[in-house]
C-alpha cells in the first residue's frame, strides 16, 4: 500500500536514474529536542521525519529525555533501516516498537532491550502499554490520514486531546 507519489514514481523510474532531492521543509518536530518526554506515532513512510530527529538527537542527545517510537507497518518487511534504529538505542532513552499489521514474519524479528515487535494497530492497548508510564509526553503522529484519524481515536480514549498532538499527514491529491 503506497501512497500515491511513491505508487507514481516506482512506475516511472528505472534503476539507476538519477534524481535531485530537496529538503526537508517545514516544522515539524521542530521543538521536540527541547521537550522530556516523546512519543512518536509512525505509519509506514511516516516514519521519514522521526528518523531525522533521531538522528538530530543522537547527535546532540538531550539530558534526561525519554522516546517512545512506535512505528506502524502492514509486514514486517516495510521496516528499513533496522540497524540505524537499533544503533540510536545506544545514544538515547528510547524504546522502539515495531507494530506490524499481518503480524507476518515476526518471529524473525530481532526483540531486544528496547525494541519491540508486536502484531496488530497501534491501538489503544498498544498505547496504553508502551507510553503509560509517562506523565507528560509530547506527542507526534505522521502517516496517512486514515492512520490518523485511527490512531487519534485510540489516544482520545486514554485522555490525549487531539489538539495535543502534533501532526504531519500525508495528502492525497
Amino acid at each position: 500500500l503506497f501512497g500515491e507519489f511513491t505508487a507514481r514514481v516506482s512506475r516511472a523510474l528505472e534503476p539507476g536514474t538519477e534524481v535531485m532531492l530537496k529538503g526537508p521543509f517545514g516544522r515539524f518536530c521542530a521543538t521536540a529536542p527541547e521537550r522530556p518526554e516523546l512519543v512518536l506515532l509512525a505509519g509506514g513512510i511516516g516514519i521519514t521525519p522521526f528518523l531525522s530527529l533521531l538522528r538530530h538527537l543522537s547527535d546532540v542527545p538531550p539530558a534526561n529525555q525519554r522516546v517512545v517510537l512506535l512505528w506502524a507497518n502492514n509486514r514486517r518487511d516495510d521496516a528499513f533501516l533496522l540497524p540505524e534504529l537499533e544503533g540510536h538505542l545506544r545514544s538515547l532513552d528510547l524504546r522502539i516498537v515495531h507494530v506490524i499489521a499481518n503480524g507476518q514474519g515476526l518471529e524473525a524479528a530481532r526483540a531486544g532491550s528496547g525494541c519491540f515487535w508486536e502484531a496488530g494497530l497501534l491501538t489503544a492497548e498498544a498505547l496504553r502499554r508502551h507510553i503509560g508510564e509517562l506523565t507528560r509526553p509530547s506527542v507526534y503522529l505522521c502517516g496517512s490520514e486514515p492512520m490518523q484519524d485511527y490512531v487519534l481515536g485510540q489516544l482520545a480514549s486514554l485522555g490525549i486531546d487531539s489538539q495535543q498532538v502534533e501532526k504531519e499527514a500525508f495528502k492525497r491529491r
